[in-house]
């Protein structure tokens, strides 16, 4: 399979560098050089907009690609093309006419990068992955519905609702939350993997797919507790709605505190708090909690950079760029802020 798609993909010895700086222009420079270019897959949203920033703003891209570099040969008429889509904002189908489709993640965490993402597109095709994980491939995007389907021939899947109960795929309801349990030929036996799905209705049964529900990735199970709310990814990413993208979540000393870039679209008013309390409160754990006096208001951090700090530091822990996914909640742990961006 390697020997069959490595004459379809960008890749050259020239982008083996670990400094992401450096790795970044180098890519983004084989990117805008392959003129053919059909398809984008990535993971992450915010790994293919940081790409599509250096394609628009890299001042020495232009000259790298008329004098040839990293392994190019000269490209002067590419490094025209570049100049001329630069020249209104980068217009994507102007750069790369052949480009048909995006795949990225879409669900979850992802839900507002990949929007952003969408919008830089034009009418380039986008197309949400389904889940996928270590343990196996659980959902499959198709043309046609709005969002993916169960993968059933390639393992069990198993769906545990709030109360406990299990259910199988054609047992679900609509608009209800459940946690995904897997079996697969890998070894893997009633194994809980940690993600929630949502059941997002029947296809559109004129398309011909199965009555199966429609599945949507809500966010992972995991999450915080310092006093008994038991906050999840899912809640916490609702409880940030109209926030700006980068903010999240992290416990504090006796409380949640809301971190901001200050720089962000979005700005940082005091009335974040207000409404982030309230939305909490949503959660009977944590409005008990506060209630009670054990957690106290929620606090603002503010810390410039943002990202650009908690990629460095995933980065440094080992982590590809290309799989750092934006986050709403990060718990106790080598991840929260207090390691980081202090």
């Amino acid at each position: 399979m390697a020997a069959r798609l490595g004459p379809l993909l960008i890749w050259h010895p020239a982008l083996c560098v670990t400094e992401e700086a450096e790795w970044a222009r180098r890519t983004a420079l084989h990117l805008v050089a392959a003129e053919d270019l059909s398809l984008m897959s990535v993971w992450s949203p915010t790994f293919l907009s940081l790409l599509l920033d250096q394609v628009a703003t890299d001042e020495d891209l232009p000259r790298l690609l008329h004098d040839g570099a990293h392994g190019l040969e000269p490209c002067p008429e590419r490094a025209r093309t570049l100049n001329k889509a630069r020249q209104h904002g980068l217009h994507i189908a102007d750069l790369w006419p052949a480009l048909s489709l995006v795949s990225a993640w879409a669900d979850g965490a992802s839900a507002r990068p990949a929007e952003e993402l969408r919008a830089r597109l034009g009418p380039v095709a986008f197309q949400p992955k389904g889940l996928l994980a270590t343990e196996g491939f659980f959902t499959l995007p198709l043309c046609g519905p709005p969002f993916a389907l169960p993968a059933l021939t390639g393992c069990v899947l198993e769906f545990q609702d709030a109360a406990g109960e299990l259910h199988l795929a054609h047992e679900l309801t609509t608009g209800r939350t459940y946690d995904l349990i897997v079996s697969t030929s890998g070894g893997f036996q009633r194994y809980r993997i940690g993600d929630r799905v949502m059941a997002m209705g029947l296809p559109d049964s004129a398309a011909g797919w199965p009555g199966l529900q429609m599945l949507r990735f809500e966010g992972r199970t995991a999450g915080s507790d310092l006093v008994g709310e038991k906050l999840d990814e899912a809640f916490v990413l609702g409880c940030l709605a109209d926030f700006a993208a980068s903010a999240f979540l992290a416990p504090g000393d006796g409380r949640y505190e809301l971190w901001l870039d200050p720089g962000d679209p979005g700005g940082m008013p005091e009335e974040f708090l207000t409404l982030l309390d309230r939305r909490l409160r949503n959660n009977p754990q944590y409005d008990y909690a506060r209630r009670l006096g054990q957690l106290g208001p929620p606090r603002l951090r503010l810390r410039a950079e943002l990202a650009a700090r908690y990629r460095a530091h995933r980065m440094a822990l080992g982590h590809r760029l290309s799989d750092i996914k934006p986050v709403a909640l990060l718990p106790l742990g080598p991840l929260h802020p207090q390691v980081w961006a202090r």
